[in-house]
């Protein structure tokens, strides 16, 4: 189950470098799993990397919907 879980942070932080390259800067190698399908055990830093990635894709939709650009 945990490798499911760093699997959805890994795509939304490569769907944010394609589509949002001017917010990759921000994110922090520590957020980044070790590879895309990490068998992470520590259920504290799943959330913690859930949460930043889930809050990264929101601030990128939300600049794309004040800027009159549709998500692609």
């Amino acid at each position: 189950m945990a490798q499911q879980f760093t699997h959805v942070h890994s795509v939304r932080l490569s769907l944010i470098a394609e589509n949002a390259p001017e917010l990759a800067p921000d994110l922090s190698p520590v957020l980044m799993p070790e590879e895309e399908w990490a068998d992470v055990h520590d259920p504290a830093r799943i959330e913690r990397m859930l949460t930043a990635s889930a809050e990264v894709v929101s601030e990128a939709l939300q600049g794309r919907i004040r800027t009159g650009h549709e998500p692609s």
